[in-house]
């Protein structure tokens, strides 16, 4: 078999197979471990899908309570793309998991082509390996989140990118594809943007001034024709996106600056060797040494760095290959440094926004092992260059064991299942909607906690609860609202089993007004209670 450039060995097709249907077979275990909406994002993007489809735009629809507008928190792309399932499957939610496990699926074949056709096949195997069974990867593909399906779009971009600047004349399909995939990753995450730069900087390098601003108005353009197309009242930068990377100065942005840096390259580990994170951290707990773990991690982030950077400079040292990775190398530090300048919700450092980075890090990090190993060898002792390639071997086995004992696990011990120590755990927004669909009309208002979350699964308007939590802030808020029926349990942000103070406050107000209110519901195993607003 012939692919990327590589013709394969009936042995190497077996790895490559089973690799694949691992692959699928893992995503598939673990595509309902986070229940829909519990994310929180994921309820918008569904939100707003919903409404595309019924022909309103990108906007938020789930009550009297909130506008009927785009809320301009994230790019619209991945509402779109999810539209379709809301269109044809308006009942279902489940069905929008499709959209990012079959976008996972498209990394498969993306990572076999990002060495090059002159790469060793035993390097694209080791790619393939550790990127497809990553349990981020792995663990994301089931998610209503935009994550994976940037990645994809990401390396599609960088692929076709290199391809097209190693070309002596460009062609006009080639210009074509290029703005629409570098629109496309924009359109899903605002990030995209580091791409449009890299590129336009690589044509800098290339002395093509005309056609790097060409690049770049060509991208705003067609962003802003979708936008245009999409009746969406958004911007290029959303609002948000704009707080959370501009909303520091002075002292406070170089302390941003050195806290991400510090928290990333802790991270690092964790995205690359599946053991860091909760596990390992629990071990140096076991053993009483629980201020070592952080430690450990930075240093094992700067050794994966420093590969990084030597597998870079290895291959940009390759006049084949040069272009393309002066590309690569260019948008890794645009990315990292938005990274770095990131001041984001809960927190500016999250492993799922390295996932984009995935594929890049793994293959700098191979190479830069592998010529590591040969420094090591050299001509004059064989016997170490052996012993240290052994090493490496042994390495990337461990991360790919690492990940697949991490998958396994959370298959057997779902993340939606899992509570802490302090009670802690995932609140399924779910959890009651069968009741509120059986027992109430289709043009009802209910007022509940984490309104949009709930909506998706009620299908019924909502409102929050008021900024005032009395009998006269409820009272106002009910009859302001036209609030039929009020929804009492477990916030997305506490704890599975226990009400937080917003929620106990609601309750004993609901409880003391007999005449106000009626008990009507009791589920959710006895955690959720729902009140039928009496009329007056």
């Amino acid at each position: 078999m012939q692919f990327a450039g590589t013709k394969w060995s009936q042995k190497e097709t077996l790895i490559l197979g089973a690799i694949f249907l691992l692959a699928l077979s893992l995503m598939a275990a673990r595509i309902n471990e986070m229940p829909i909406g519990a994310n929180t994002d994921d309820a918008y993007y569904i939100e707003m899908a919903r409404s595309i489809a019924e022909g309103l735009g990108p906007v938020l629809n789930i009550g009297p309570a909130t506008p009927v507008e785009n809320p301009n928190i994230f790019p619209v792309g991945f509402p779109y793309l999810l539209s379709p399932m809301a269109r044809v499957f308006p009942e279902s939610l489940t069905i929008f998991r499709i959209v990012p496990f079959f976008a996972t699926l498209l990394l498969f074949p993306l990572c076999l082509l990002l060495p090059g056709p002159k790469a060793d096949s035993k390097l694209k195997i080791g790619l393939v390996a550790l990127v497809s069974l990553n349990p981020w990867v792995v663990g994301w593909a089931g998610r209503i989140l935009s994550d994976n399906p940037f990645a994809v779009v990401c390396l599609a971009c960088l692929l076709w990118g290199g391809r097209v600047l190693s070309l002596e004349k460009i062609g006009k399909k080639d210009w074509a594809l290029l703005i629409v995939l570098a629109a496309l990753a924009v359109s899903l995450r605002t990030i995209g943007w580091a791409l449009v730069f890299a590129f336009s900087f690589s044509l800098l390098f290339r002395k093509r001034f005309i056609a790097s601003v060409l690049f770049l108005l060509s991208v705003t353009f067609l962003l802003q024709l979708l936008l245009w197309i999409g009746q969406n009242n958004g911007a290029l930068f959303s609002a948000a996106y704009h707080t959370q990377m501009a909303g520091n100065s002075g002292n406070e942005l170089i302390q941003l600056w050195v806290n991400n840096f510090h928290h990333y390259l802790a991270e690092l580990p964790v995205l690359l060797v599946p053991v860091f994170g909760g596990p390992l951290s629990n071990i140096f707990v076991t053993l009483g040494l629980p201020g070592l773990y952080h430690p450990f991690s930075v240093f094992l982030g700067l050794v994966l760095l420093g590969l990084t950077f030597r597998g870079g400079l290895q291959l940009w040292h390759r006049p084949e290959t040069r272009e393309k990775i002066r590309f690569f190398c260019i948008f890794l530090i645009i990315y990292g440094s938005v990274l770095l300048n990131f001041d984001g919700y809960p927190s500016g450092v999250q492993t799922r926004l390295l996932i984009p980075l995935l594929p890049l890090l793994v293959w700098f990090i191979m190479v830069g092992s592998w010529s590591l190993n040969l420094g090591f060898g050299g001509s004059h002792n064989s016997a170490v260059g052996s012993s240290a390639k052994s090493l490496t071997v042994f390495i990337f086995i461990i991360m790919i064991g690492t990940g697949l004992v991490h998958n396994g696990w959370r298959i057997i011990h779902p993340l939606k299942d899992s509570v802490e120590d302090d009670g802690s755990g995932i609140v399924n927004p779910a959890d009651g909607a069968k009741w509120v669909l059986k027992n109430t009309d289709a043009e009802d208002v209910v007022m509940v906690q984490d309104p949009i979350e709930r909506h998706i699964h009620f299908r019924r308007n909502v409102v929050g609860f008021p900024d005032e939590i009395s009998e006269s802030g409820i009272e106002q808020w009910v009859d302001g609202t036209g609030i039929d029926w009020v929804f009492v349990g477990p916030s997305l942000h506490f704890k599975p089993k226990v009400l937080d103070l917003y929620g106990v406050e609601v309750l004993n107000i609901l409880e003391q007004d007999e005449m106000g209110f009626s008990l009507e519901g009791i589920t959710g195993e006895g955690m959720i209670k729902v009140f039928l607003v009496v009329p007056k």
